[in-house]
């Protein structure tokens, strides 16, 4: 020391340089990390709401069925129509949010879901459809058996009843096939 005092001097300038530098890289870092969780926090924000979106117009699919006679099906198929592209529009501004991208990821497979769910939806609707109307075309050719003379008249009304019957069995089966695919959706 008393041969090279000026060294002394120079190792704590060294130390008291590079303790700030750490000191500054440390804060550096956690200001980092505080940020990149802030806008990881803002996008799952976002991805949350559209999530809720998809929710409240899947809902409203849905419910429309419990509603009854309060609406027409043309009514119906025109709600689940425009909700299908609302979550569309959701589906445009999740893709673009950046900070999230697993959240990202499986809150556009929830949304997609939702929109096979309110497909799934009309499917039912014009299946029950179809086969409201062979149960209609079974009944008219029932009556056409009872107001049928025999002979040609009775034997043609007899035909249209078996095809009316044919018609209405397969339109059961594929109300039941459309609906246990909307559950196995509604499941997804």
């Amino acid at each position: 020391r008393r041969v090279h005092p000026e060294r002394i001097g120079s190792d704590k300038r060294k130390f008291s340089i590079f303790k700030a530098v750490f000191l500054a890289a440390t804060f550096a870092g956690i200001a980092l990390v505080a940020f990149r969780y802030y806008e990881y926090r803002q996008a799952v924000a976002a991805l949350e709401q559209n999530i809720r979106l998809t929710s409240a117009y899947t809902e409203q699919v849905i419910t429309s069925l419990e509603e009854g006679g309060a609406m027409t099906f043309a009514e119906l198929f025109s709600k689940i129509t425009r909700n299908i592209e609302e979550v569309d529009a959701l589906l445009v501004r999740t893709s673009v949010i950046e900070g999230a991208d697993s959240v990202k990821e499986k809150s556009m497979t929830y949304m997609r879901r939702a929109q096979d769910v309110m497909r799934g939806v009309s499917i039912s609707t014009r299946k029950m459809m179809d086969l409201s109307s062979a149960a209609d075309r079974f009944k008219a050719a029932e009556r056409r058996i009872e107001s049928a003379e025999p002979g040609y008249q009775y034997s043609h009304a007899r035909e249209s009843r078996i095809e009316a019957l044919n018609e209405q069995i397969s339109a059961l089966e594929a109300v039941k096939e459309t609906r246990g695919t909307l559950s196995d959706m509604s499941i997804a």
